[in-house]
C-alpha cells in the first residue's frame, strides 16, 4: 500500500513539492517487543517512484520518517490497522484529509 500527500509540502533545503506527494513505507516488528516501527520514504510522486529515482531527503512538516506504535494486543492487530496508524500520523503533520491510499 502507498499513501499521498494531498497539499504542498516544503523540502529541508527550502525546495517545494507540489501535491501529490508518494509515500511507500517497511513496517518492521522487533523480536519480543510490545511495539512496531514503520520507516518512511517519501518521493516527489509515483512517477519518481516508479523510475527507481531517490526519496527526499526531509520534509518540514513531516520531522520524522521513522515511527513507533505501541502493541496494546498483537494477536489481533492486522495491516488495516498498520496502514491506518500510519495514514494518522502523517495527517497529524499535514492536516487532516490531507492523506489518501493510492
Amino acid at each position: 500500500m502507498a499513501l499521498q500527500i494531498n497539499t504542498s509540502l516544503t523540502t529541508n533545503d527550502g525546495g517545494t513539492v507540489d501535491s501529490g506527494a508518494y509515500v511507500v513505507f517497511a513496517t518492521f516488528f522487533p523480536e519480543s517487543a510490545t511495539n512496531y516501527n514503520v520507516n518512511l520514504k517519501i518521493y516527489r510522486d509515483a512517477e519518481v517512484y516508479n523510475n527507481g529515482l531517490t526519496p527526499l531527503r526531509g520534509v518540514l512538516e513531516i520531522p520524522t520518517t521513522n515511527f513507533d506504535y505501541d502493541i496494546v494486543d498483537i494477536s489481533t492487530l492486522t495491516l488495516v490497522d498498520v496502514n491506518t496508524s500510519v495514514l494518522n500520523r502523517l495527517e497529524s503533520y499535514v492536516g487532516s484529509g490531507n492523506v489518501s491510499v493510492v
